[in-house]
């Protein structure tokens, strides 16, 4: 799928300020909500250490794994949340970032193949509806997703990522209030190697109090890890190498 291809090696930088809050910039997959993929997905990896959340350089997966931790297979993109409405029912105007394993974006691009679609995430693209099924084991979760409708950019929406054009404008307001958020500076993987150093080959770290976004960059996340387990089809023995670089 051309304009998807990003499945390879790779990952990413820091850009956010402390204004915006982890839990209003990512999306979480509860119970059913409806999508607009935006643009293109990332690859990243993420390990959960103790309680905390590391993103993990492709250079640096071999070295955490030898210190006996798990390096799953993560991909992101922007989406708008059509289930995000302010107090007088109207669709907020900003982008979340969706994180989820492998398994949903496999059922979006084989949904994809089905309606002969090329880029999900384009001008003419679609919206999407993702449910989760959340069993007692959350490490059960399984996802299903569905192309509802074509719902190409409105006026506004084209607007919206007109903003990144001129950020010293923009700059006071929550990331996902800016425009389309750069993914490739969103994971900084210069800070997440300095952090595993830090904190993973070396005992002398210490914890932050707060949690907001540059928390979350920096991998220092307080939340529960259970919360962002995805389903077995994204444990690492299933993730093969074929199975990745041919997504989307």
């Amino acid at each position: 799928m051309s304009g998807w291809d990003v499945i390879d090696e790779g990952f990413k930088t820091k850009g956010a300020s402390g204004n915006t809050k982890a839990n209003e910039l990512f999306m979480k997959i509860k119970d059913k909500h409806r999508v607009r993929f935006v643009g293109e997905p990332e690859r990243i990896h993420i390990a959960w250490i103790g309680k905390k959340k590391y993103v993990v350089p492709q250079n640096y997966i071999e070295r955490v794994e030898a210190a006996g931790h798990t390096v799953r297979d993560y991909f992101a993109i922007n989406i708008f949340d059509r289930n995000d409405k302010d107090e007088n029912g109207k669709q907020r105007l900003r982008v979340k970032i969706l994180e989820k394993g492998r398994s949903i974006f496999l059922s979006i691009k084989e949904n994809c193949k089905l309606l002969e679609m090329d880029h999900p995430g384009d001008k003419d693209g679609w919206d999407w509806a993702i449910s989760a099924s959340i069993p007692e084991d959350i490490r059960q979760t399984k996802y299903t997703v569905a192309a509802v409708k074509q719902t190409p950019f409105t006026p506004e929406e084209i607007e919206f990522f007109k903003r990144k054009k001129d950020p010293e404008k923009y700059k006071d307001l929550p990331l996902g209030e800016r425009g389309v958020i750069d993914l490739k500076q969103f994971y900084n993987e210069e800070a997440a190697i300095k952090r595993l150093e830090a904190e993973v080959f070396n005992s002398s770290s210490k914890d932050s109090e707060e949690e907001n976004i540059e928390d979350y960059l920096s991998g220092n996340s307080k939340t529960n890890p259970k919360e962002e387990v995805e389903d077995e089809d994204d444990s690492p023995e299933n993730n093969s190498d074929d199975d990745i670089k041919d997504l989307f």
